[in-house]
């Protein structure tokens, strides 16, 4: 029971960015790809002070989206900006193999979350230029 609360709120999660319609790489997506995509995205969770995304990571294997709460930019250890909500973050990283800044959370975050294997599926030879 608890596995199908936790997807009926990845799906809620999914249906709001998708309904937003403000991030671009989901924009264009198949019925099949949709569906590939529902199956396996997932949310995770972070606490305050916890770090999602590390400056300098070489090959990250996920990019994540802001769902809900506050996160920090950061670079070299100096506060830049705040993420956006349902801004998309690491696809940079996933793209380029390394990771410009560190993301830190602040308070309570979730974060919807796409393995680089599921948008391999997704995308295939076009990731590199979908995430650039």
């Amino acid at each position: 029971q608890q596995f199908e609360q936790d997807r009926a709120a990845v799906v809620e999660a999914l249906d709001k960015v998708l309904e937003k319609d403000n991030c671009e790489m989901l924009t264009k997506l198949s019925a099949y790809q949709l569906q590939s995509l529902y199956e396996k995205v997932e949310m995770r969770y972070f606490s305050d002070g916890d770090v999602l995304l590390k400056e300098g990571e070489s090959d990250p294997h996920e990019v994540m989206l802001l769902y809900r709460g506050q996160v920090v930019v950061r670079k070299k250890g100096t506060d830049i900006s705040r993420l956006e909500r349902f801004e998309l973050v690491g696809d940079h990283a996933v793209a380029f193999k390394d990771q410009a800044t560190t993301l830190v959370a602040e308070g309570s975050v979730e974060m919807l979350t796409f393995s680089k294997s599921l948008l391999e599926d997704i995308f295939g030879e076009e990731l590199q230029e979908v995430l650039s």
